[in-house]
């Protein structure tokens, strides 16, 4: 059972910049910060339960899991038997390059924490709202687009006018 979730040294500034990035970075600082707030609240039984997770996970770190937030942005964190940490927020590429970094970390070395909150113990199970899932897909992708449209969206990317 998780008692503490560990947060990196360098977690509020990288949160604050993918909240700047956008509305979807915006929503991707949220996910994160909702991720964290229901394991703090003991509202998950496992860590699948708190977001969605990437599909093919991550090998390179011991007990590591990636959560994906939508839009390019990824959680790095990792887990032992009593805690929890959240290791780097960022793009894709950025959360890659830091993995390509820390290959082969072990949670025993000493991390950079930065703080240290306390998964509550005595929260009653009705108190716990169920976890938001986006309704918001990330991308748009419409019913149906003439040919016409696709044509002028395509000959102005081309350069080609009609």
């Amino acid at each position: 059972m998780i008692k503490n979730v560990y947060l990196d040294v360098k977690f509020e500034k990288q949160v604050r910049t993918v909240s700047r990035a956008g509305k979807t970075g915006a929503r991707a600082a949220n996910k994160v910060l909702g991720i964290i707030d229901n394991l703090v609240n003991g509202c998950a039984e496992d860590f699948g339960q708190l977001g969605s997770l990437t599909k093919h996970g991550e090998a390179r770190i011991d007990k590591c899991v990636k959560y994906d937030l939508g839009a390019g942005y990824r959680a790095v964190c990792a887990w032992d038997k009593e805690s929890f940490y959240v290791l780097c927020v960022g793009s894709h590429d950025e959360c890659d390059r830091w993995i390509d970094t820390n290959r082969g970390l072990s949670l025993n070395q000493d991390l950079p924490i930065g703080r240290v909150i306390q998964v509550r113990q005595d929260v009653p199970s009705q108190s716990c709202s169920a976890i938001p899932r986006d309704m918001e897909e990330d991308h748009f992708y419409p019913e149906s687009i003439d040919q016409q449209t696709l044509r002028k969206v395509f000959c102005g990317l081309c350069g080609q006018g009609n």
